[in-house]
């Protein structure tokens, strides 16, 4: 994964990196051509997951839900994979229904 949350495939990314070592260039986003920083700080990196939420990327609402659920915020990444998964991003879907599965966020019925 990449700045822009998007995927690609290993066959791409290994094409990408071999072509930055051929022309000698600095490793960057194959979307974007920002440089890549593999240590980037919390701050940086959550700036950029709120940027890409805000035009509604369930890719990154998915990781901002992975994010939100390793500091123990549970309800919080509940609602990023909720909506991740009602744009229709499978793994949204999933992290949201194993988290109402074991019991982790009780849905209220109205």
């Amino acid at each position: 994964m990449f700045c822009c949350c998007n995927l690609i495939c290993n066959g791409c990314q290994f094409a990408n990196q071999l072509r930055e070592q051929e022309q000698n260039l600095m490793s960057t986003c194959p979307f974007c051509r920002q440089p890549r920083s593999f240590q980037q700080e919390e701050s940086v990196k959550e700036t950029d997951l709120l940027k890409r939420i805000e035009v509604n990327d369930p890719i990154a609402m998915r990781n901002m839900g992975k994010e939100r659920y390793y500091q123990g915020r549970i309800k919080d990444a509940f609602k990023y994979w909720e909506k991740g998964a009602a744009l229709g991003e499978v793994g949204s879907h999933l992290n949201w229904q194993l988290c109402t599965g074991k019991g982790k966020v009780v849905l209220r019925r109205t």
